[in-house]
């Protein structure tokens, strides 16, 4: 879905929705939870099952499921370096 972002400057950005499958869902579920406890004080577990992106990358550019695979890719990679050991 494109959408204008912004109350003043109006920038255009891609909503992006992943129904995740019931074992990403799984996976996923903890960390939304904390977060959305955290920001809402409340458990949305509809929301759950959903991967929600912003982007603004035009439609002609890379489609959703890439999308998905590309954020996907980059939040391995940064958990990966966060809790790389040390001495390597």
């Amino acid at each position: 879905m494109n959408m204008l972002l912004g109350k003043e400057a109006r920038l255009p950005i891609r909503l992006v929705c992943h129904k995740l499958t019931e074992e990403q869902s799984k996976a996923e579920e903890e960390e939304k939870l904390i977060f959305w406890q955290k920001v809402m004080g409340t458990n949305l577990h509809q929301l759950m099952q959903w991967a929600i992106f912003i982007t603004n990358i035009p439609v002609n550019k890379i489609g959703a499921e890439d999308i998905w695979t590309i954020y996907r890719s980059r939040w391995y990679l940064e958990y990966y370096v966060k809790y790389m050991p040390s001495y390597m």
